[in-house]
């Protein structure tokens, strides 16, 4: 349930970038849509290097076809590092104990970006940062929609063709003569635009640094956002297959699925894997996605942020769920609490049951915490600990992203300080599992933001369900306490502010399904769009779907996907 925006710059659902400010031109003369290519569709397709490393003389390098950044410094032989290469960009990383790679994340804008360099040559390392979570754009057209433009006042609204990735939110513009300049808070990116008579030359850049070009010009056409072919398909070394008969599945049924969603009967469903007893017995990708490619999660990852938590109460560096959240908060934030609120513990925050204003479902946007509150803030912690209570912790339930997004400012401080949660969430959970490309997202402060928005691939997703299936366990590591799953994946209360006012664990929704007038007992991390992955317990079964649906009202799709076609398939 993400609607990203920032102190009222995003001002629609449908806005990727909105940009207002002073311009010579009369902006209602650019007022239309206007179409170009990018010159080269891989230049956000990044090699990090690091070079003489360790040593007083180290360098980090950022190239596409050309060298971008190189910055000399000083890295310890032992331990964690940090490279500020520019305002908003740094790289944070650490060797392996064997020396066969070094760990890091690249932060730029608000996401910070899970690199792994590896060794190619005595003191070298390489790695690959893909700027916009693609290798190559295979459609390379950029559209940009200026509205409402009147004398030095207009929006502009920037669409790429691939639609793979998921777009900027931009902000901070400026404008010298013909120069326009704004940013793209969300990856960091640059943009710079030359206003001419019949074009505009819009050049993209990565801390001041050239990525690619390109000439808009205005057009009638429509727009062609997304259609891609079918992607190559990509082996899955990581399971073992199984035949959906022998699985007690109908193969037939699940070639009828295919079928369907290839013919766009279940619109932008873009991958669909079904694990059962531990082995992969379906997986198919639509609309130019594989298996690899990373995918905008929304509050799915509020799932795994819960996971992160049991792994800090299992490890002990917070004694129980009873633990309260003032105990935690820094001393300036201390004034924020009243009697009631200084109750709030981490099991309310897991299960939505804080008891602050902060429903997300409100529609009429007067919550004074929901998520659309607080991001349009200019401070969001601020925003949200000041919210009313509006019943006490532990009583009622209201799905609110406010929750697990003090769940995470509340894990920055129990996380010891030489760690950060990124490198936390590495180590303790993604490693273990054998995840190692994704990203996380940080609120407009730096802070780490549990409320959603990671971007992980659709077999990775898989992976985590079976992990909760597995009991905590992960191929011969226990990553999770038995105790730990079984909390999380219990029905405390129902969600009162839903429409099927559904049953929540620790940040995990409970559901229903009716086939054929039989019951289907479902947990289930779920996301705006589409993002799902369903644990079928009495199945032994995982599920993952993950969709484009962001802004069309099919956000719930996938639940007709298993109640009309997946989930007949096991009936049968």
């Amino acid at each position: 349930m993400q609607l990203y925006r920032f102190i009222g710059r995003l001002a629609t659902l449908t806005a990727l970038c909105l940009t207002t400010g002073l311009a010579a031109q009369d902006m209602s003369d650019y007022t239309a849509s206007w179409t170009g290519h990018f010159d080269d569709p891989q230049a956000f397709n990044l090699r990090v290097e690091l070079r003489d490393f360790p040593s007083a003389s180290s360098q980090l390098l950022i190239s596409n076809r050309n060298e971008l950044l190189r910055h000399t410094f000083a890295a310890p032989s032992a331990g964690p590092f940090e490279v500020v290469l520019a305002e908003g960009l740094r790289f944070s990383g650490r060797l392996s104990a064997d020396g066969q790679s070094i760990s890091g994340f690249m932060q730029s804008g608000i996401l910070q970006y899970h690199l792994q360099l590896r060794p190619t040559a005595p003191g070298q390392y390489r790695g690959q940062w893909r700027l916009l979570m693609l290798e190559r754009l295979a459609n390379p057209r950029l559209y940009l929609s200026v509205e409402n433009g009147a004398g030095d006042r207009y929006e502009a609204y920037p669409f790429w063709g691939d639609q793979r990735f998921t777009g900027t939110w931009c902000t901070n513009f400026q404008k010298e003569g013909p120069q326009l300049r704004f940013m793209d808070f969300k990856t960091g990116l640059q943009f710079q635009a030359t206003l001419e008579t019949d074009q505009m030359v819009l050049d993209l850049q990565l801390a001041g640094r050239h990525l690619t070009r390109v000439s808009l010009h205005r057009t009638e056409e429509e727009w062609q956002l997304g259609g891609l072919p079918a992607a190559p398909e990509l082996p899955n070394e990581e399971w073992t297959t199984i035949d959906p008969n022998a699985a007690g599945f109908d193969a037939a049924q699940l070639a009828r699925l295919t079928d369907s969603l290839a013919a766009g009967a279940f619109p932008n469903t873009h991958s669909v894997l079904i694990a059962t007893g531990g082995q992969l017995l379906y997986e198919a990708h639509f609309q130019g996605y594989d298996g690899a490619l990373l995918h905008d999660t929304r509050s799915a990852s509020k799932s795994i942020a819960s996971a992160l938590v049991g792994v800090s109460v299992d490890e002990g560096l917070v004694p129980n769920t009873e633990a309260r959240l003032y105990d935690w908060l820094p001393e300036n934030l201390q004034s924020t609490g009243d009697s009631l609120k200084r109750q709030i513990d981490l099991a309310s925050l897991l299960t939505m049951s804080s008891g602050l204003d902060a429903d997300d479902y409100d529609r009429s946007q007067r919550s004074a915490a929901s998520e659309n509150a607080y991001q349009s803030s200019p401070d969001w912690t601020t925003t949200v600990l000041n919210a009313s209570m509006v019943h006490p912790p532990n009583a009622h339930a209201m799905y609110g992203s406010a929750n697990p997004y003090l769940l995470g400012l509340m894990m920055q401080q129990i996380i010891p300080e030489e760690e950060s949660v990124a490198f936390y969430l590495d180590e303790k959970l993604f490693q273990p599992l054998g995840i190692t490309d994704y990203i996380v997202q940080n609120d407009e402060k730096g802070q780490p933001y549990f409320g959603g928005g990671m971007y992980l691939n659709a077999r990775d997703l898989l992976k985590f369900g079976q992990l909760y299936l597995n009991d905590g366990q992960w191929r011969e590591r226990k990553v999770l306490s038995s105790d730990w799953v079984r909390r999380s994946l219990t029905n405390y209360r129902p969600l009162e502010n839903t429409r099927d006012q559904n049953g929540y664990g620790f940040l995990w929704w409970h559901h229903q399904y009716n086939i054929g007038g039989k019951q289907v007992a479902t947990v289930e991390a779920r996301g705006t769009g589409g993002q799902y992955v369903v644990l079928v317990p009495a199945w032994d079964t995982v599920v993952v779907i993950t969709s484009g649906n962001y802004r069309n009202g099919l956000t719930k799709q996938p639940e007709r996907i298993l109640e009309q076609m997946l989930l007949p398939a096991r009936l049968k």
